[in-house]
């Protein structure tokens, strides 16, 4: 945490009629997400685009999301809407097991992070294996066993990465966004500040 990422989001008129730009916002429960640039009011011709800035400054470790909601005008009116997600992480920007840690409890908690297989037992329990992966791997990790910690990165990681062979353990839960992808480049970013690569 402590610092900022910015995303731009690009808005693109495909009628054949122009499009006003009526309103460009954010709904979320916090602050973390701001609109840096904002197009509202802009006139978009057939097949003219406009960027939308939206800067992401995580207020605590965890997930985050939040709804971008275009509205415009034509010859009628409506609104487009677009799921964003940010990571909050540790303060040095390269996330510790703990961090790691804290997403996996925050996202399973909220539902954005489920176990894989039939509702009930086998999902929890493929939760509840990457869940004690992750403990293992901060163990290792504070005993200075950083090429064991890597070799268990490397098993987490293989656990949620969308490839078979092996099955994953866990995936996005409805309304997730791409919680399993955010786990995924914190795992490989962590295994990076550890020299397992």
């Amino acid at each position: 945490m402590g610092s900022s990422s910015p995303a731009v989001f690009t808005i693109t008129n495909f009628d054949l009629i122009p499009v006003t730009i009526d309103e460009v916002s954010l709904q979320q429960s916090g602050s973390d997400f701001s609109i840096t640039s904002n197009p509202s009011g802009t006139v978009l011709g057939q097949h003219q685009s406009a960027d939308v800035e939206v800067t992401f400054s995580p207020s605590a470790i965890g997930v985050v999301e939040a709804m971008l909601i275009v509205g415009w005008v034509n010859a009628g009116s409506g609104t487009t809407s677009v799921e964003i997600t940010g990571a909050g992480v540790g303060a040095s920007g390269e996330p510790t097991i703990e961090d790691v840690l804290t997403f996996f409890d925050a996202a399973v908690d909220d539902g954005s992070l489920i176990g894989t297989g039939p509702v009930g037992s086998s999902a929890e329990a493929h939760i509840n294996a990457m869940r004690h992966m992750l403990l293992l791997t901060a163990k290792l990790i504070s005993d200075g066993l950083s090429d064991v910690a890597c070799q268990q990165l490397d098993f987490v990681y293989d656990r949620c990465d969308g490839e078979s062979p092996p099955p994953d353990f866990v995936k996005d839960g409805e309304g997730g966004g791409e919680v399993v992808a955010v786990l995924n480049t914190m795992i490989l970013d962590l295994m990076i500040n550890l020299g397992c690569y």
